[in-house]
């Protein structure tokens, strides 16, 4: 940190040799050392107070009264930094509301009840409203978006939570596996991008958008096959390769600036697909060669090797 809070100079009061005093010696060298603390909690909450004045009018006699300004109506609230403390203890990091509670009067001095902080959660789903709009509008723009659905607990019952998402951008909605489902998120219904999907038939139905496989399930899916006759389905092994490498030369061009593979990658990708042994071969990309065995015969690394 370039201005600390405070600062120590830590002089050496002999020498090291004779014992000699140093403290009229110029300083030859120095180097810094930092430590990061924590202030000393609780801090003393800042405590805003409006007094909200009557008056009568000198002409008319008519009583007026002052108006606090918003946030201010009740005798006693909570400021917008409380509520936003709350609501990321609470939905963005799941910690109970009991815990939520203790946490806000230990570390900003705060002593908020538990049924405060959770109606907190509430009010910041509501709140969501014109965001989440936002957020769907800006999916169903994006060139590619990836979906996904995984079994989760909501309501007391097994629910799907359904994904639509790209690097920046995430939606998320509960609810069963049919194309109904799906298209409840109000995301994917008319969207005529590319999505990458499992596969999962509820998106099946979606035939405005171009449908692509993802990598991960693809590695999954051969090596179930791979295993199922390691001796007769070494195709699926071999296609497992090519994925890998494939995404790895795509990923250095991409590195590089470049907008799409050079020739000799790209036809070395083709001509592997089609069947011709690329392994003694040179390489002419970043992607380098073909990517080693691990001991379970996939490549290092993989989705698949991992699941």
């Amino acid at each position: 940190m370039p201005d600390p809070d405070h600062a120590v100079v830590c002089v050496p009061a002999t020498c090291g040799g004779c014992g000699g005093d140093l403290a009229d010696t110029p300083v030859d060298a120095a180097h810094t050392r930092q430590v990061f603390e924590a202030p000393p909690p609780p801090p003393r909450p800042i405590v805003t107070e409006y007094l909200v004045q009557a008056r009568t009018c000198s002409v008319c006699g008519t009583p007026t009264m002052g108006q606090a300004p918003r946030g201010g109506g009740g005798r006693v609230q909570y400021g917008p930094g409380v509520w936003a403390h709350a609501a990321n203890l609470t939905c963005a990091n799941h910690i109970p509301v009991g815990r939520a509670a203790g946490l806000l009067s230990d570390l900003l001095g705060v002593r908020a009840s538990v049924g405060f902080v959770a109606g907190v959660r509430g009010v910041a789903a509501g709140r969501l409203g014109p965001f989440m709009e936002r957020v769907r509008w800006l999916l169903g723009q994006a060139g590619v978006l990836g979906v996904d659905e995984t079994p989760g607990r909501a309501a007391g019952g097994l629910v799907y939570v359904h994904v639509a998402c790209t690097e920046f951008l995430t939606h998320l909605h509960v609810g069963g596996r049919c194309a109904d489902d799906i298209d409840a998120g109000g995301v994917l219904v008319g969207y005529s991008g590319t999505i990458v999907r499992d596969g999962d038939a509820g998106y099946a139905h979606l035939a405005d958008a171009l449908h692509a496989w993802c990598g991960a399930h693809g590695l999954r899916d051969l090596r179930a096959v791979w295993e199922a006759d390691p001796a007769g389905q070494t195709w699926a092994q071999a296609m497992a390769d090519l994925l890998v490498y494939a995404n790895k030369a795509a990923g250095a061009a991409r590195a590089a600036g470049a907008e799409a593979l050079d020739g000799a990658t790209l036809a070395r990708v083709v001509a592997w697909y089609r069947g011709r042994s690329p392994r003694a071969w040179p390489t002419t990309s970043g992607a380098g060669p073909p990517p080693p065995r691990t001991g379970c015969g996939w490549p290092a690394g993989s989705a698949a090797t991992r699941r």
